[in-house]
């Protein structure tokens, strides 16, 4: 005699708990996938010029910008590379000056008063630094992780100065 043998099919069964699980799952792939992809269509790294202006500096500082195209430009307080000095600098009277004790800034505009007697010992600097990053609606954004403005002041660094600088403008190049 034969016997029959009674195959035995297990029924999945899901139950809520299942779904729930496998939804969280493919949420969460599926949030990771689009804020990839849509964080890099939105904004493209380009090359820009930041202008930047420092208002009162020693007269001989102006050497370690003039004739130092293409050296590198840190973020003091980071460390973070910010780009390179760019190739034309142009030296002005300084916006203010300081009395002999240095206690006091007494602002000085050369400019408006037709005096030509200022200090020649100290002076500003206009120059630009060469950067990538992407222009945002909130200001532009070197290295995905520092947000720069208008009239920021950022404290650089080079290989010979380290210089409090405010940036004036940020113009594609």
């Amino acid at each position: 005699m034969s016997k029959v043998r009674k195959e035995t099919t297990k029924k999945i069964k899901i139950n809520i708990m299942d779904i729930f699980v496998i939804l969280v799952a493919v949420v969460c792939i599926v949030t990771v996938v689009l804020s990839a992809t849509s964080s890099k269509k939105r904004y493209e790294q380009k090359q820009y010029q930041l202008y930047f202006q420092i208002d009162d500096i020693k007269s001989s500082s102006y050497s370690f910008f003039e004739g130092h195209e293409g050296e590198n430009v840190r973020i003091k307080s980071s460390g973070e590379f910010l780009g390179t000095l760019g190739a034309e600098f142009s030296r002005g009277a300084a916006i203010y000056t300081y009395n002999e004790n240095g206690d006091n800034k007494q602002y000085y505009y050369p400019e408006s008063s037709g005096d030509t007697s200022f200090s020649h010992e100290r002076c500003s600097i206009n120059g630009f630094i060469v950067l990538s990053g992407e222009m945002t609606k909130d200001g532009f954004l070197v290295n995905d992780q520092t947000l720069i403005s208008l009239n920021q002041e950022i404290e650089i660094v080079t290989e010979y100065i380290q210089v409090t600088i405010r940036v004036i403008s940020i113009e594609e190049k």
